[in-house]
């Protein structure tokens, strides 16, 4: 049987798939999507844990001049870690939507491909979190809470065909405002996206 939930989630990414082709915009201005894997470090008091990262970003970019652009969008990232702990086995389970903009610098919109660096942040906001005890078969949830997180960025990115680019590169961030005991640092992630625009030669 086909859950009604997972129907609409991919109606409502097929629907955000057909706006991205239809209303992008000249190259450098379109819309892309971004996905990434990494490790961070997430601090609770004196305790930190190494933890793994899954982000998907939708987003539109804005050219403000010959070589910087603005990038904003809508982020939801995973992260899960299996740690020890006085003895005993944890899994902790952390989900996240998030608002990210930056600045990216090219070093030429002129050619097919080119260098990148960007600064910016991530706004970020705790969906769900668990921490289970898998020695004792207990479950609990986390803190929920805002986290700002600084964010850099060094990368490649060249042109795939008309209206397509390909964008491959490193990130890494770590937080400087947040509103509860977790802190993120040390995240590091290697990216692949896709930005789509309308055929320049029509």
């Amino acid at each position: 049987m086909v859950n009604k939930n997972n129907m609409k989630r991919i109606f409502i990414f097929f629907m955000i798939f057909v706006n991205v082709l239809y209303f992008s915009q000249k190259r450098f201005n379109g819309y892309f999507v971004n996905s990434s894997i990494g490790t961070l470090q997430k601090e609770y008091s004196n305790i930190k844990i190494s933890t793994n990262n899954f982000q998907g970003i939708i987003g539109k970019e804005f050219l403000l001049s010959n070589h910087i652009s603005l990038l904003g969008g809508i982020s939801l990232e995973n992260m899960y870690s299996n740690y020890v702990l006085q003895g005993s086995n944890y899994n902790l389970n952390s989900k996240y939507i998030g608002i990210p903009v930056w600045f990216r610098w090219y070093d030429s919109t002129e050619n097919l491909s080119t260098l990148f660096v960007g600064l910016g942040i991530i706004n970020r906001l705790t969906i769900k979190e668990t921490i289970e005890n898998l020695s004792l078969n207990t479950s609990t949830n986390g803190s929920n809470g805002y986290h700002m997180t600084s964010y850099a960025e060094i990368g490649f990115r060249t042109k795939l065909k008309e209206n397509m680019d390909a964008i491959i590169g490193l990130n890494y961030g770590s937080d400087f405002i947040k509103s509860n005991t977790t802190k993120i640092t040390n995240n590091a992630n290697i990216f692949l996206a896709f930005e789509v625009f309308k055929n320049q030669n029509q």
